[in-house]
């Protein structure tokens, strides 16, 4: 029922997220159970009763009784780019002081303790992270994406990091920020050289600031190239 728990972890998460003030009380009502129950279930420490089993199934529409690990796999990768902050977690671990605590996640990237804890576990179960000499690390395996990540996922990924440079041009001093822009009359027969361009500036950038001077903080590098006139043909 491993498959189940992760499900469970996910949706508390997205509830969370749509509603700061959601609370593991109000999701253990939503399923007919008490909170101290669901929490055990979540941290893995009780087993998923048969009526709770089929209270989640109706909870949630689930549709397909038999669950096998690829599925556990395909959700938590679905997570992964759902979300902006397990990108940013990860990246955290290259800063020399940084724990998985998920208190101290929280304060450092502006999530909930709940979000935080629920995406360390997911990271570790898509062994993403280890624990070697004395701290936690990024194990280098790459995160595979299978067509069941819709490109509405992706769009949404990308609005959240959006939105988080809102936040920092708001709230940040302008010498912990860069924002330029520049419009320009292009040939769009020329995209592809551009989009090669950006993707190559974009790669030797993050090489050369990681080998610069010791980690302290998280940043995000997002570029943006689109059209601001409409093609007059198009209806």
């Amino acid at each position: 029922m491993e498959y189940l728990r992760i499900l469970l972890q996910n949706e508390l998460a997205k509830r969370c997220q749509r509603n700061p003030r959601y609370s593991l009380r109000a999701f253990a009502k939503s399923l007919d159970t008490s909170h101290t129950v669901l929490s055990l279930v979540l941290s893995g420490k009780r087993s998923i009763s048969k009526k709770l089993r089929e209270k989640i199934r109706e909870e949630l529409g689930l549709t397909h009784p038999e669950e096998t690990p690829v599925q556990q796999i395909t959700i938590d990768a679905f997570a992964i780019i759902s979300d902006w902050y397990h990108y940013a977690i990860l990246s955290l671990l290259e800063i020399p002081e940084s724990t998985i605590n998920p208190v101290w996640i929280s304060k450092k990237l502006g999530i909930t303790a709940l979000e935080a804890k629920l995406a360390v576990e997911r990271l570790k179960r898509l062994e993403l992270i280890e624990y070697k000499n004395d701290r936690w690390h990024q194990t280098g395996v790459p995160i595979r994406f299978d067509n069941t990540i819709s490109n509405s996922t992706i769009k949404n990924f990308h609005k959240q990091l959006l939105s988080k440079a809102v936040e920092s041009l708001e709230n940040d001093p302008k010498n912990l920020r860069d924002f330029s822009s520049m419009t320009m009359a292009i040939d769009p027969d020329h995209l592809p050289f551009a989009f090669e361009e950006i993707k190559k500036f974009r790669r030797e950038l993050t090489q050369k600031l990681e080998k610069l001077g010791r980690p302290k903080e998280v940043y995000n590098l997002t570029i943006q190239l689109y059209p601001i006139s409409k093609n007059g043909d198009e209806k």
